[in-house]
Protein backbone atom coordinates (compact mmCIF):
# COMPACT_ATOMS: atom_id res chain seq x y z
CA UNK A 1 0.00 0.00 0.00
CA UNK A 2 1.07 3.54 -1.44
CA UNK A 3 0.01 6.40 0.35
CA UNK A 4 0.77 9.96 -0.90
CA UNK A 5 -1.19 11.82 1.91
CA UNK A 6 -0.82 15.29 2.48
CA UNK A 7 -3.04 16.94 4.53
CA UNK A 8 -3.15 20.99 4.17
CA UNK A 9 -2.23 22.20 0.54
CA UNK A 10 -2.03 20.43 -3.22
CA UNK A 11 1.90 20.09 -3.08
CA UNK A 12 3.79 18.41 -7.08
CA UNK A 13 6.46 16.77 -4.78
CA UNK A 14 5.91 15.64 -1.44
CA UNK A 15 7.00 11.89 0.34
CA UNK A 16 4.96 8.63 -0.85
CA UNK A 17 4.91 6.43 2.62
CA UNK A 18 5.43 2.67 1.38
CA UNK A 19 3.58 0.13 3.66
CA UNK A 20 4.69 -3.67 3.07
CA UNK A 21 2.04 -6.27 4.16
CA UNK A 22 2.56 -9.82 3.76
CA UNK A 23 0.38 -12.96 3.90
CA UNK A 24 2.82 -14.41 6.25
CA UNK A 25 5.85 -13.67 8.60
CA UNK A 26 8.93 -12.74 6.67
CA UNK A 27 12.23 -13.23 8.37
CA UNK A 28 10.89 -15.01 11.71
CA UNK A 29 13.48 -17.67 10.73
CA UNK A 30 16.15 -15.50 12.11
CA UNK A 31 18.60 -15.17 9.68
CA UNK A 32 18.14 -11.88 8.48
CA UNK A 33 17.82 -10.35 5.07
CA UNK A 34 17.01 -7.34 3.01
CA UNK A 35 13.40 -6.10 1.65
CA UNK A 36 13.78 -5.11 -1.84
CA UNK A 37 11.04 -3.04 -3.55
CA UNK A 38 10.75 -3.11 -7.64
CA UNK A 39 9.82 0.80 -8.79
CA UNK A 40 8.17 1.28 -11.76
CA UNK A 41 9.65 4.69 -13.80
CA UNK A 42 8.05 4.42 -17.07
CA UNK A 43 5.30 3.28 -19.01
CA UNK A 44 6.32 -0.09 -20.24
CA UNK A 45 6.58 -3.43 -18.14
CA UNK A 46 10.46 -3.37 -18.47
CA UNK A 47 10.67 0.30 -17.26
CA UNK A 48 12.01 -0.68 -13.29
CA UNK A 49 14.36 -0.22 -11.34
CA UNK A 50 15.19 -2.01 -7.99
CA UNK A 51 15.62 -0.51 -4.50
CA UNK A 52 16.90 -2.09 -1.02
CA UNK A 53 14.37 -0.48 1.21
CA UNK A 54 15.63 -2.42 4.44
CA UNK A 55 18.40 -4.59 5.57
CA UNK A 56 17.75 -6.88 8.29
CA UNK A 57 20.94 -8.45 10.61
CA UNK A 58 20.88 -12.08 11.91
CA UNK A 59 18.73 -11.69 15.17
CA UNK A 60 16.39 -8.66 14.20
CA UNK A 61 13.14 -10.64 14.35
CA UNK A 62 13.79 -11.84 18.02
CA UNK A 63 14.38 -8.47 19.03
CA UNK A 64 11.36 -6.99 16.66
CA UNK A 65 8.97 -9.81 18.63
CA UNK A 66 10.10 -8.75 21.51
CA UNK A 67 9.77 -4.79 21.24
CA UNK A 68 6.03 -6.04 19.74
CA UNK A 69 5.13 -7.81 22.67
CA UNK A 70 6.34 -6.26 25.84
CA UNK A 71 5.32 -2.57 27.29
CA UNK A 72 7.06 0.04 25.38
CA UNK A 73 8.99 1.78 27.49
CA UNK A 74 7.68 5.39 27.23
CA UNK A 75 4.45 6.52 27.91
CA UNK A 76 4.61 9.61 25.28
CA UNK A 77 6.98 10.16 22.45
CA UNK A 78 7.13 13.40 20.99
CA UNK A 79 8.13 14.03 16.87
CA UNK A 80 9.31 17.66 16.21
CA UNK A 81 9.01 19.82 12.86
CA UNK A 82 12.43 20.40 11.21
CA UNK A 83 14.32 22.78 12.89
CA UNK A 84 15.54 25.78 10.57
CA UNK A 85 15.97 29.14 9.77
CA UNK A 86 17.30 31.34 12.82
CA UNK A 87 15.38 30.18 15.63
CA UNK A 88 14.89 30.96 19.62
CA UNK A 89 16.38 28.60 21.40
CA UNK A 90 15.52 29.50 24.92
CA UNK A 91 12.04 29.18 23.90
CA UNK A 92 12.45 25.88 23.35
CA UNK A 93 13.82 25.09 26.37
CA UNK A 94 10.77 26.82 28.33
CA UNK A 95 8.36 24.63 25.66
CA UNK A 96 10.85 21.53 27.25
CA UNK A 97 10.14 22.31 30.18
CA UNK A 98 6.25 23.16 30.26
CA UNK A 99 5.70 19.59 28.16
CA UNK A 100 8.25 17.59 30.33
CA UNK A 101 5.73 18.60 33.47
CA UNK A 102 2.98 18.01 31.40
CA UNK A 103 3.80 14.37 30.31
CA UNK A 104 5.43 13.70 34.35
CA UNK A 105 8.75 12.80 32.80
CA UNK A 106 7.38 9.57 31.56
CA UNK A 107 8.32 11.11 27.40
CA UNK A 108 10.83 11.14 25.04
CA UNK A 109 11.58 13.77 22.45
CA UNK A 110 12.64 13.81 19.27
CA UNK A 111 14.04 17.09 17.18
CA UNK A 112 14.83 17.16 13.62
CA UNK A 113 17.91 19.82 12.88
CA UNK A 114 17.84 21.02 9.24
CA UNK A 115 20.05 23.62 9.82
CA UNK A 116 18.46 25.60 12.31
CA UNK A 117 20.28 24.73 15.69
CA UNK A 118 23.97 26.08 16.23
CA UNK A 119 26.53 25.33 18.35
CA UNK A 120 25.47 27.69 20.81
CA UNK A 121 22.08 25.99 20.92
CA UNK A 122 23.57 22.79 21.41
CA UNK A 123 24.71 24.16 24.60
CA UNK A 124 20.97 24.94 25.93
CA UNK A 125 19.91 21.67 25.11
CA UNK A 126 23.11 19.57 25.86
CA UNK A 127 21.50 18.80 29.36
CA UNK A 128 18.31 16.96 28.24
CA UNK A 129 20.11 15.09 25.81
CA UNK A 130 22.51 13.71 28.69
CA UNK A 131 19.63 13.12 30.65
CA UNK A 132 17.92 10.72 28.33
CA UNK A 133 15.01 12.55 27.29
CA UNK A 134 16.02 14.05 24.14
CA UNK A 135 17.62 13.07 20.90
CA UNK A 136 18.50 15.30 18.10
CA UNK A 137 18.67 13.85 14.86
CA UNK A 138 21.01 15.25 12.11
CA UNK A 139 19.01 15.66 9.31
CA UNK A 140 21.20 18.69 7.12
CA UNK A 141 21.19 16.58 4.54
CA UNK A 142 17.92 16.21 3.32
CA UNK A 143 18.36 19.22 0.78
CA UNK A 144 19.51 16.28 -1.21
CA UNK A 145 16.34 14.45 -1.46
CA UNK A 146 14.28 18.26 -1.14
CA UNK A 147 10.49 18.28 -0.98
CA UNK A 148 7.67 20.82 0.98
CA UNK A 149 8.82 22.52 3.49
CA UNK A 150 12.31 21.05 4.68
CA UNK A 151 11.15 17.45 3.98
CA UNK A 152 8.38 17.81 6.71
CA UNK A 153 6.39 14.78 5.60
CA UNK A 154 9.48 12.75 5.23
CA UNK A 155 10.75 13.31 9.28
CA UNK A 156 7.06 13.06 10.64
CA UNK A 157 7.08 9.66 9.21
CA UNK A 158 10.95 9.17 10.22
CA UNK A 159 9.67 9.49 13.75
CA UNK A 160 6.46 7.68 13.37
CA UNK A 161 8.39 4.56 12.83
CA UNK A 162 11.42 5.39 15.30
CA UNK A 163 8.60 5.45 18.52
CA UNK A 164 6.15 2.55 16.88
CA UNK A 165 7.37 0.87 19.52
CA UNK A 166 8.83 3.11 22.11
CA UNK A 167 5.82 4.57 23.38
CA UNK A 168 1.80 4.20 23.95
CA UNK A 169 1.15 7.46 22.03
CA UNK A 170 3.52 9.96 19.50
CA UNK A 171 2.45 13.31 19.65
CA UNK A 172 3.02 15.53 16.54
CA UNK A 173 2.56 19.61 17.29
CA UNK A 174 5.63 22.56 16.57
CA UNK A 175 7.76 24.16 19.18
CA UNK A 176 5.15 27.33 19.41
CA UNK A 177 2.60 25.08 20.25
CA UNK A 178 1.13 24.31 23.80
CA UNK A 179 -0.89 21.45 24.64
CA UNK A 180 -3.73 22.62 27.76
CA UNK A 181 -6.34 20.23 29.57
CA UNK A 182 -9.14 21.88 31.06
CA UNK A 183 -9.67 20.39 34.50
CA UNK A 184 -11.12 17.97 35.60
CA UNK A 185 -9.96 15.95 32.73
CA UNK A 186 -6.27 15.10 32.55
CA UNK A 187 -4.24 13.93 29.55
CA UNK A 188 -4.22 10.78 31.26
CA UNK A 189 -7.83 9.97 31.25
CA UNK A 190 -8.38 11.44 27.87
CA UNK A 191 -5.08 8.86 26.31
CA UNK A 192 -7.03 6.00 28.26
CA UNK A 193 -10.47 6.79 26.88
CA UNK A 194 -9.36 7.11 23.35
CA UNK A 195 -7.02 4.33 23.83
CA UNK A 196 -8.36 2.10 20.92
CA UNK A 197 -8.36 5.46 18.45
CA UNK A 198 -5.62 5.27 16.27
CA UNK A 199 -5.67 9.32 16.75
CA UNK A 200 -7.04 12.09 18.53
CA UNK A 201 -6.86 15.65 17.12
CA UNK A 202 -6.35 19.03 18.93
CA UNK A 203 -8.07 22.09 18.40
CA UNK A 204 -6.32 25.83 17.70
CA UNK A 205 -6.32 28.61 19.44
CA UNK A 206 -4.01 31.63 18.29
CA UNK A 207 -1.84 33.50 21.35
CA UNK A 208 -1.47 37.17 20.95
CA UNK A 209 2.49 38.23 21.03
CA UNK A 210 2.41 41.33 20.62
CA UNK A 211 0.51 42.13 24.29
CA UNK A 212 2.52 41.16 27.40
CA UNK A 213 1.79 41.01 31.60
CA UNK A 214 4.28 43.13 32.86
CA UNK A 215 6.82 41.23 34.98
CA UNK A 216 6.27 43.86 37.89
CA UNK A 217 2.47 43.47 38.28
CA UNK A 218 3.01 39.93 39.26
CA UNK A 219 4.80 37.10 39.81
CA UNK A 220 6.02 36.62 37.06
CA UNK A 221 9.65 36.08 34.94
CA UNK A 222 10.74 39.20 32.72
CA UNK A 223 12.83 36.26 30.67
CA UNK A 224 9.98 33.85 30.52
CA UNK A 225 7.87 34.94 28.13
CA UNK A 226 5.52 32.23 27.93
CA UNK A 227 4.96 32.91 31.48
CA UNK A 228 3.59 36.53 30.44
CA UNK A 229 1.64 36.22 27.11
CA UNK A 230 -1.93 35.73 28.32
CA UNK A 231 -4.15 36.85 25.85
CA UNK A 232 -5.77 33.92 23.77
CA UNK A 233 -8.43 34.34 20.74
CA UNK A 234 -11.57 33.88 21.96
CA UNK A 235 -12.55 30.95 19.61
CA UNK A 236 -10.48 28.27 17.71
CA UNK A 237 -8.74 29.03 14.12
CA UNK A 238 -11.36 27.64 11.37
CA UNK A 239 -9.97 28.53 7.48
CA UNK A 240 -14.08 28.00 6.60
CA UNK A 241 -16.45 30.24 8.30
CA UNK A 242 -19.46 28.01 7.43
CA UNK A 243 -18.22 25.10 10.15
CA UNK A 244 -18.12 25.34 14.08
CA UNK A 245 -14.00 26.31 14.98
CA UNK A 246 -14.44 24.30 17.65
CA UNK A 247 -14.50 21.48 16.31
CA UNK A 248 -12.90 22.63 12.85
CA UNK A 249 -10.78 19.13 11.75
CA UNK A 250 -7.76 18.68 10.03
CA UNK A 251 -5.97 21.97 8.20
CA UNK A 252 -8.66 24.01 7.91
CA UNK A 253 -8.51 23.89 11.78
CA UNK A 254 -5.15 23.69 12.11
CA UNK A 255 -5.13 20.75 14.13
CA UNK A 256 -2.14 18.62 15.41
CA UNK A 257 -2.48 15.32 17.22
CA UNK A 258 -1.55 12.27 19.23
CA UNK A 259 -1.17 8.95 17.50
CA UNK A 260 -1.10 5.49 18.79
CA UNK A 261 1.47 4.54 16.29
CA UNK A 262 0.93 1.20 15.95
CA UNK A 263 -2.58 1.68 14.70
CA UNK A 264 -1.98 3.88 12.21
CA UNK A 265 0.54 3.69 8.45
CA UNK A 266 1.75 7.22 7.93
CA UNK A 267 1.92 10.55 9.47
CA UNK A 268 0.56 13.66 7.92
CA UNK A 269 0.83 17.58 9.16
CA UNK A 270 -3.03 17.65 10.79
CA UNK A 271 -3.90 14.23 11.13
CA UNK A 272 -2.55 10.63 10.84
CA UNK A 273 -3.74 8.06 7.98
CA UNK A 274 -5.86 4.78 8.83
CA UNK A 275 -8.60 5.13 6.51
CA UNK A 276 -10.46 2.17 7.19
CA UNK A 277 -10.53 3.19 11.17
CA UNK A 278 -11.62 6.92 12.17
CA UNK A 279 -9.80 8.92 15.35
CA UNK A 280 -11.54 11.45 17.55
CA UNK A 281 -11.36 15.21 16.93
CA UNK A 282 -11.66 16.38 20.11
CA UNK A 283 -13.99 19.66 20.83
CA UNK A 284 -11.28 22.61 21.50
CA UNK A 285 -13.13 23.06 24.70
CA UNK A 286 -11.81 19.85 25.70
CA UNK A 287 -8.58 19.96 24.74
CA UNK A 288 -6.05 22.42 22.97
CA UNK A 289 -2.86 23.40 21.54
CA UNK A 290 -2.14 27.26 22.27
CA UNK A 291 -0.20 28.39 18.92
CA UNK A 292 2.08 31.23 19.70
CA UNK A 293 2.69 31.46 15.87
CA UNK A 294 5.97 33.05 14.92
CA UNK A 295 7.45 33.22 17.99
CA UNK A 296 10.22 30.55 17.41
CA UNK A 297 11.78 33.26 14.73
CA UNK A 298 14.43 35.64 16.12
CA UNK A 299 13.13 38.55 13.91
CA UNK A 300 9.47 38.14 16.05
CA UNK A 301 9.05 40.98 18.19
CA UNK A 302 7.17 40.09 20.94
CA UNK A 303 6.07 41.47 24.01
CA UNK A 304 5.59 45.30 22.37
CA UNK A 305 3.27 46.34 24.80
CA UNK A 306 3.20 45.51 28.87
CA UNK A 307 0.38 45.98 30.30
CA UNK A 308 -0.32 45.91 34.29
CA UNK A 309 -2.33 43.08 35.51
CA UNK A 310 -3.88 45.29 37.76
CA UNK A 311 -5.57 47.46 35.67
CA UNK A 312 -9.77 47.19 34.92
CA UNK A 313 -10.69 45.78 32.04
CA UNK A 314 -12.08 48.65 30.42
CA UNK A 315 -9.09 50.93 31.11
CA UNK A 316 -6.49 48.35 29.72
CA UNK A 317 -9.00 47.95 26.36
CA UNK A 318 -8.42 51.98 26.02
CA UNK A 319 -4.77 51.22 26.17
CA UNK A 320 -4.79 48.27 23.82
CA UNK A 321 -8.04 48.47 21.88
CA UNK A 322 -7.10 45.25 20.13
CA UNK A 323 -7.24 43.36 23.33
CA UNK A 324 -10.85 43.18 22.96
CA UNK A 325 -10.27 40.32 20.63
CA UNK A 326 -8.71 38.10 22.93
CA UNK A 327 -9.06 36.52 26.37
CA UNK A 328 -7.15 36.49 29.41
CA UNK A 329 -5.88 32.62 29.93
CA UNK A 330 -3.66 31.92 32.65
CA UNK A 331 -3.38 28.08 32.05
CA UNK A 332 0.10 27.86 30.25
CA UNK A 333 1.65 30.61 32.35
CA UNK A 334 0.51 28.79 35.81
CA UNK A 335 1.76 25.19 34.32
CA UNK A 336 5.11 26.83 32.87
CA UNK A 337 5.48 28.54 36.64
CA UNK A 338 4.96 25.07 38.54
CA UNK A 339 7.18 23.08 35.94
CA UNK A 340 10.07 26.04 36.33
CA UNK A 341 9.48 24.69 40.40
CA UNK A 342 9.98 21.56 40.74
CA UNK A 343 12.98 19.80 41.59
CA UNK A 344 14.20 17.53 38.82
CA UNK A 345 13.50 20.24 36.38
CA UNK A 346 15.55 22.69 38.35
CA UNK A 347 18.40 19.49 38.22
CA UNK A 348 18.04 19.21 34.86
CA UNK A 349 18.36 22.87 33.46
CA UNK A 350 21.59 23.00 35.53
CA UNK A 351 22.98 19.64 34.03
CA UNK A 352 23.09 18.13 37.18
Amino acid sequence: MIYVYYDQFPRLYVVATVNCTFDEDVGMDDLGGSLIITVSVGPYPGDTEKAVAMVEQQGAASEFVRKRDNPPPYKIAFCGPPMHGNIRAEWIVHWLVYHHYLWKGKEHFFFYNVGGLQDHHHRLLDPWVKSGYLTIIDASDQGQYPSWYHNQLMLANDCLHRTRFLASWTFFHDLDEFLHIPPPRSLSSLLSRYRDKPYITFGSIGVNLTICADPQSADLAADWPVQRLLWMHKRPYCADATFDPWVCRQWQGARKYAANSRKVYAAAVHTAARPDVGGADLNATIATMYHYHGVLSTQANICQVNVSLSLPSSQLKEIVPEIADYNKEYAISKTTTKARKSMDLTQLLLGT
